[in-house]
């Protein structure tokens, strides 16, 4: 077949022709091996049957003719034989007729009709006259004809056993004697008492007897219809009738394989050709009896006996067109099955080459054909949903192409080969007018050294970019390498950095005020401390001196004017305790935050004029030292600020829980004060505390009107 017609066939046709040749191929081998297996195990067990039936036939035969040796022997030992050949002298001879005594003739007619093995009993003396013959009386005339050379059988027959003084077989013959018919002839000397030889006895036997052992004729003995088993003589003539042709003893000539085999002292199984040139399985081999030179033959029509083959052969045959048929149809079936699939996924593969991306191919099974359905579905949505988000970057690349800020020229030896429309925006010139001029003519700090001149590298700057109504602008500048059309040129992008110069600017300002806060906050809390030295631990220790003085140069009052120091050194150490709470009150690290909170409210309280009350929700979570540290300095700045600005009666401090966050609340009933983005503090309070609580990672809120008081509000983390 050619295979390029192959190749542009379909898919269905392919698996019909593919799947058909399998099947024929299959079927042809398996019919043909089972065919040949079946003839060979046929023809091996006919030959098995035809060799039994051979093997069976031969001993019958051999068994026939020792039995026939055995009566010859037998009847030359018996009185009567030897008393007839004893008183052949004294008979009464007439004109060439010998009539014997009746018993004598009773006895040898009941031997011949006996079992029907014999055709005649023929008594002769040593000098070869025949004494008897056993059936009719004109059997016995002329006894002298019958011992000329013409009737050689008889003569011959007498000759030899004289010679051998043994029992002699004779072929079969055509002998007057025997009324022309072919006979055999058994002969054996008669002894008398003293074992001299007083005469001769010869059988000729009976060839139904040996067609009773041999022909077959009916189908159920195991030859069937055309099996049948004959003898064959050395000149290769048949010794027994066939059953196809009549009356063919000793006139049948059988020279074939198998006869030549035996002939020759072969043994052996053919399949050959017969007497009748017909094609016959053959068994044959030699008989091994008293010196018989025949060829036993068993045989069977080749015909016949491929009669099951045949019918195995056509059964074959039948079964095959029946499974080419049902093959064809179940390919065709399974064909289409496997096609179908296909032929759907290459009409979707069409439309999706076409751009519908809406198609989708039905799933028919959870095999292969199946999976690669879905996958293909699969990949259908895929490659829409490719194509949509490609259509939707495409759009937003235009409208980022239109909208971008950045600047971007594409240029070549100093000069632009692209420019976008952002540096049109940018510079106020338009496109025409930036192809027109130079790279340095757009950036003023361009120069020679800053062209990239490494391609894998990117190189970034700052420089000024001038605008068409002549002023420059800072800009932030990197350049590249790109290919375009085959080559590399450079790509330098603009942005407008005006803006974040500013935040910078504001940023940087942002940063010197913090700085000066913290400055200023260490610098005021040393004054605080300072004043607090001087103003109170100082007054007291000069109050102590002069004290001492006094109880120096008035000792009569030492006992009370000690009492005073005494109670001088109390508040001294009260005093210390206060500056040193307020640098770091042992409270919170001994007793918590509440506690304290609690405690600096009293301490407002009792020394300000203004009510400063606390409430608290017990807290799951503890607070670490620099949380609890951080939330009470707030607090601390927080009532300071009252103290000093607020006009306030009084203030609350509230701390509690709220899901994962530990809110501080300050509230007073002050006169407040505007708070917005243009609020500028006159100090740093405000200041401090949110920075605090940014470093805490929490936030901070402050609200406060004028006439309605001011609230703050801290909210931090429970955990890290």
């Amino acid at each position: 077949m050619n295979l390029s017609f192959f190749r542009n066939l379909s898919i269905a046709t392919k698996l019909i022709i593919l799947f058909l040749l399998m099947g024929i191929g299959s079927t042809i081998i398996v019919g043909v091996y089972s065919y040949y297996s079946a003839r060979s195990s046929l023809i091996d067990r006919t030959f098995d049957q035809l060799t039994s039936i051979r093997v069976v036939k031969k001993n019958r035969i051999e068994d026939f003719f020792s039995d026939r040796y055995k009566d010859i022997n037998l009847y030359s030992q018996t009185s009567e034989v030897k008393k007839m050949s004893a008183s052949v002298d004294k008979l009464h001879y007439g004109i060439g007729q010998f009539i014997p005594p009746h018993e004598y003739d009773q006895f040898l007619n009941l031997y011949v009709k006996a079992y029907g093995y014999y055709d005649k009993f023929i008594v002769t003396d040593t000098s070869n006259n025949i004494i008897y013959t056993s059936g009719t009386a004109t059997d016995s005339l002329h006894f002298d004809n019958l011992l000329k050379p013409e009737f050689s059988c008889i003569r011959i027959l007498l000759d030899s056993a004289t010679k051998k003084e043994n029992t002699v077989f004779l072929d079969f013959k055509k002998d007057s004697f025997n009324l022309n018919k072919a006979s055999y002839y058994l002969s054996s000397p008669i002894l008398n008492n003293n074992k001299r030889t007083v005469g001769y006895i010869s059988l000729i036997v009976s060839t139904k007897a040996i067609n009773n052992i041999m022909l077959e004729n009916s189908s159920e003995n195991g030859l069937g219809e055309t099996g049948e088993s004959y003898l064959v003589g050395r000149d290769y003539y048949m010794r027994s009738d066939s059953r196809f042709i009549p009356k063919s003893l000793m006139k049948q000539i059988v020279k074939t394989t198998a006869s030549l085999n035996a002939i020759g002292g072969k043994q052996g199984i053919e399949i050959i050709n017969d007497y009748r040139n017909i094609p016959v399985l053959s068994s044959y081999s030699q008989l091994n009896s008293h010196g018989i030179k025949w060829v036993i033959i068993a045989e069977i029509d080749l015909k016949e006996a491929m009669i099951p083959v045949v019918k195995i052969r056509n059964d074959i045959l039948f079964l095959s067109a029946f499974l080419v048929i049902f093959i064809l149809g179940l390919t065709y079936v399974i064909a289409k099955t496997i096609s179908q699939p296909i032929i759907r996924l290459k009409n979707a593969s069409i439309k999706i080459g076409e751009g519908n991306f809406n198609t989708e191919v039905e799933v028919s099974g959870k095999d292969e054909i199946g999976a690669l359905s879905e996958s293909f579905n699969s990949m259908t949505a895929k490659l829409k949903s490719t194509t949509d988000q490609l259509h939707e970057r495409e759009e937003r690349l235009m409208h980022f192409y239109e909208a971008t800020v950045d600047g971007i020229i594409l240029f070549e030896n100093g000069k632009p080969l692209l420019v976008n429309h952002a540096l049109s925006r940018l510079t106020g010139f338009t496109e025409e007018e930036l192809m027109g001029k130079e790279i340095r003519e757009i950036i003023a700090s361009i120069s020679e050294k800053t062209i990239v001149k490494d391609h894998m590298n990117i190189h970034a700057f700052e420089a000024w970019c001038f605008s068409k109504s002549g002023k420059k602008f800072p800009v932030e500048v990197q350049q590249g390498s790109v290919e375009y059309k085959g080559r590399k040129i450079h790509a330098t992008v603009l942005r407008d950095i005006s803006r974040r110069k500013e935040i910078e600017q504001a940023l940087k300002e942002e940063r010197e005020k913090r700085l000066s806060a913290i400055i200023d906050g260490q610098e005021m809390e040393r004054q605080r401390m300072s004043r607090e030295l001087h103003d109170g631990l100082g007054q007291f220790l000069i109050a102590i001196k002069l004290k001492l003085e006094h109880i120096i140069n008035v000792p009569q009052e030492n006992k009370e004017s000690l009492l005073e120091v005494q109670e001088m050194f109390n508040t001294t150490i009260d005093e210390i305790r206060k500056i040193s709470d307020n640098l770091m009150p042992s409270i919170l690290k001994e007793f918590g935050l509440e506690t304290a909170l609690r405690n600096l409210c009293k301490m407002f309280s009792k020394t300000q004029g203004l009510t400063v009350s606390f409430e608290s929700l017990s807290l799951k979570s503890v607070p670490d030292e620099r949380k609890s540290t951080y939330l009470y300095r707030i607090a601390q700045e927080a009532i300071n600020n009252v103290i000093k600005h607020s006009e306030a009666t009084e203030a609350l401090i509230q701390l509690m829980e709220l899901g994962k966050q530990i809110v501080l609340i300050v509230e007073d009933n002050g006169k407040g004060f505007n708070f917005g983005q243009d609020f500028r503090s006159m100090g740093n309070g405000i200041y401090n505390m949110r920075e605090r609580t940014s470093i805490m990672g929490g936030s901070f809120e402050l609200n406060s009107h004028e006439g309605a008081g001011t609230t703050i509000t801290v909210k931090i983390p429970s955990h890290e």
